[in-house]
C-alpha cells in the first residue's frame, strides 16, 4: 500500500483548503509512491475542481469530518464571539474525547505523516500514532479564541 500524506484541514473558509491542495498536488507530483487522505468538511467539489480528473485526485480521499470550530461569524466580516465559544464547548468541552474520535477517523488509512492547516487537534493526533505532523498556516486560532 502507498504512504499515505493524512491532510486534517479546517474549513473555516476555503483559504485553508486552496492553500492544502497546492501542497497536496506538489507532494504527490514529487512523490510517485505516496496517495492523500483529507479529512476536512469543505465540499469535495472545491478539491474536484482545483485537482481535477487528469491529476492527482485519483489518488486523493477525502473523508467528511470537522476538525475544529474556526470562528463563527454573523457575515464575513463580523465574528461572533458568544456562538464561538458556545461552539468551542460543544466541540472542545473534553479535549480527549476530540482527539480520540479524529484519531479513530484518521487511523484506518495508516497516515505516515499528518499535516494540518490548522486545527490544533491534529497534531496530538499525530503523536497519538507514533507519527510526525507538519503544521501549515500563517496564523492559527489560538490568538483568535
Amino acid at each position: 500500500m502507498p504512504r499515505a500524506l493524512a491532510f486534517v484541514v479546517t474549513s473555516h473558509g476555503y483559504g485553508h483548503a486552496s492553500r492544502q491542495m497546492e501542497v497536496i498536488r506538489t507532494l504527490l507530483d514529487r512523490l510517485p509512491d505516496a496517495r492523500s487522505v483529507v479529512l476536512t468538511s469543505v465540499p469535495e467539489p472545491v478539491f474536484h475542481d482545483y485537482l481535477g480528473p487528469a491529476g492527482c485526485l485519483p489518488r486523493l480521499t477525502l473523508v467528511p469530518y470537522r476538525p475544529d470550530v474556526g470562528l463563527v461569524q454573523r457575515d464575513g466580516l463580523a465574528s461572533d464571539h458568544p456562538a464561538t465559544l458556545h461552539a468551542l464547548a460543544a466541540a472542545w468541552g473534553d479535549p480527549e474525547r476530540a482527539e480520540v474520535a479524529l484519531a479513530e477517523a484518521l487511523s484506518a488509512h495508516r497516515p505516515a505523516v499528518v499535516i494540518g492547516d490548522v486545527p490544533p487537534v491534529a497534531f496530538g493526533v499525530a503523536a497519538r500514532l507514533g507519527v510526525p505532523s507538519v503544521a501549515v498556516g500563517n496564523f492559527d486560532w489560538a490568538w483568535i479564541y
